[in-house]
C-alpha cells in the first residue's frame, strides 16, 4: 500500500511539475500543441473523407447498377427476341427484368437540344433500375406492347430545359436512325447516379427513358442485345447466372450470349476503395510524425532553457527518473491537448460539412484511436530530450550561463 502511495505521489509530482513548467512557456505550448493538432486533425478528416466517398461510390453504384446481372449479345450476332424475355421473366429465381437499349443522341424541347442518354426499357425498368418517380406515371405494359411515343426523362433534364421539375405533358423531340419524332413526356423521375450527373455534368449527361419496343422500332431492329435482370436476395448470383447462359446459347448456339454479375463487380470495385481509404489514410498519418519531429525541436529547446533549473534540482538530491519523467509528462500534455483540439476540430468542420447537405458523419471510434496515436508518438518523439534533461551533469548545468 505504501509503494503504490509513492508511486501515485511520485507522478502526481511529475505532473503538476511539468504542467507548471508549461504554462511559463505559453508560445511554446501554443504552436506545438498546433503542429500536433494539425496532423490529427490532418489524419481523422482525410479517413473520413476517405469513407464517404466510399459510401457514396456504393449509393451511386447500387443506384445506376441494371440489377443483378447483364445479359449481353456479341455485336453483330443476334440479340434476344421478346419471346426471350418472356421465357427469362419465366425463370423461378427472376424477380424484374428489363431489356436496355442505350442510345446517345440529341432531344429538342423547347426549341432547345441536349446531348442525352436515351434508354429502351419496359414497364420492369423501376424494379430493376433506379427510377425514383416525383411526377406523372411510369411506363406501362401497354405503353411497351403498342411501342407507343411516350418518354419519362429525369428530374436533371426538366431543370435544364424548364428550370422547373414537373414537365409531365409536355413533347420532347428524340433523334433516331436519323429521324426526329416526338415523344409526350408522361413522368419525371429521380434517376440513379445523381451525384455523377451533378459532378461530371459533361461526362453523365441527361437521362430520358423510352419504351424498348419504340426504340427497336424506330432502328429498324427485332431483338435486343442488352437485358438486365434482379434476381432473389437469397440466391446465388453467379451459379444463377451461370444456368441462364447455357439455357440461352443453347437456344441461340451462334450468338454465344454473355452473363456478367454485377454484384461480384461492385464487390471487387468495393475492396479496391477500401485499400485507396487505407493508403490515403496511411499517407496522411505522416503528419503525426512531422508534428513529431516539431515537439522534438520544441523539447529540447525547453531543456536547454531549463538547464540551470535541473542542475539545481540534481545538486538537491532529485533523482535522474524524477526529471526524465517530469520532462517527459511536458511532451505527453502537450501531445494530448494538441490531440484532442485536432479532434474537436474535426468534429466541427465534419459537422459543417454534413449540415450543407454533403452526407459526412463523425466516427468518434476512429477519432478516438487518432487522439491516442497523436498523443502516443508526440510523447514518444518528446523522450529523447526528457532523457538528455535526465543525463546532464549538474557541474555542466551550473556553470552554464
Amino acid at each position: 500500500m505504501d509503494n503504490s502511495n509513492s508511486v501515485f505521489t511520485y507522478l502526481k509530482a511529475a505532473v503538476w511539475n511539468g504542467a507548471r513548467t508549461l504554462i511559463r512557456r505559453p508560445f511554446q505550448i501554443i504552436i506545438t500543441a498546433a503542429s500536433i493538432a494539425i496532423g490529427v486533425a490532418a489524419v481523422i478528416l482525410t479517413i473520413h473523407a476517405g469513407i464517404a466517398g466510399e459510401e457514396l461510390l456504393h449509393q451511386e453504384m447500387n443506384a445506376m447498377g441494371f440489377g443483378n446481372l447483364l445479359i449481353s449479345a456479341p455485336k453483330g450476332k443476334d440479340g434476344m427476341t421478346h419471346n426471350d424475355i418472356s421465357l427469362l421473366q419465366k425463370q423461378e429465381h427472376v424477380s424484374s427484368i428489363t431489356p436496355i437499349e442505350p442510345l446517345y443522341t440529341p432531344i429538342f424541347l423547347r426549341h432547345r437540344t441536349a446531348k442525352t442518354m436515351v434508354w429502351g426499357v419496359n414497364d420492369d425498368a423501376p424494379d430493376t433500375v433506379s427510377m425514383k418517380l416525383l411526377y406523372g406515371r411510369q411506363l406501362t405494359k401497354d405503353d411497351v406492347f403498342r411501342s407507343r411515343n411516350v418518354c419519362i426523362v429525369d428530374v436533371k433534364t426538366a431543370q435544364n430545359f424548364y428550370k422547373r421539375n414537373n414537365i409531365v405533358g409536355k413533347t420532347a423531340e428524340i433523334l433516331i436512325n436519323g429521324k426526329k419524332q416526338a415523344y409526350t413526356v408522361v413522368g419525371v423521375v429521380e434517376s440513379g447516379g445523381a451525384l455523377f450527373q451533378n459532378s461530371f455534368s459533361q461526362v453523365v449527361p441527361n437521362f430520358v427513358y423510352i419504351p424498348y419496343t419504340t426504340m427497336l422500332e424506330q432502328q429498324g431492329k427485332d431483338t435486343t442485345e442488352q437485358v438486365a435482370l434482379s434476381l432473389d436476395k437469397t440466391i446465388d448470383a453467379e451459379a444463377e447466372g451461370e444456368k441462364i447462359e447455357s439455357m440461352l446459347n443453347e437456344m441461340h448456339p451462334v450468338s454465344h450470349f454473355s452473363v456478367q454479375n454485377l454484384a461480384a463487380h461492385q464487390q471487387s470495385f468495393a475492396r479496391i476503395l477500401s485499400i485507396v481509404t487505407k493508403i490515403i489514410g496511411g499517407i496522411a498519418s505522416i503528419s503525426f510524425f512531422v508534428a513529431g519531429v516539431g515537439m522534438t525541436a520544441i523539447m529540447t529547446l525547453i531543456v536547454k532553457e531549463q538547464t540551470r533549473e535541473i542542475g539545481i534540482k540534481k545538486s538537491l538530491g532529485v533523482q535522474r527518473s524524477a526529471i526524465l519523467l517530469e520532462f517527459w509528462m511536458q511532451g505527453f500534455i502537450i501531445s494530448s491537448l494538441g490531440s484532442l483540439i485536432g479532434m474537436l476540430f474535426s468534429a466541427i468542420s465534419l459537422f459543417s460539412i454534413n449540415q450543407i447537405g454533403i452526407p459526412v458523419f463523425f466516427h468518434f471510434e476512429i477519432a478516438l484511436i487518432c487522439v491516442l496515436l497523436g498523443s502516443m508518438i508526440g510523447s514518444l518523439f518528446g523522450l529523447w530530450p526528457a532523457w538528455k534533461a535526465s543525463k546532464l551533469d549538474p557541474k555542466d548545468t551550473l556553470s552554464s550561463n
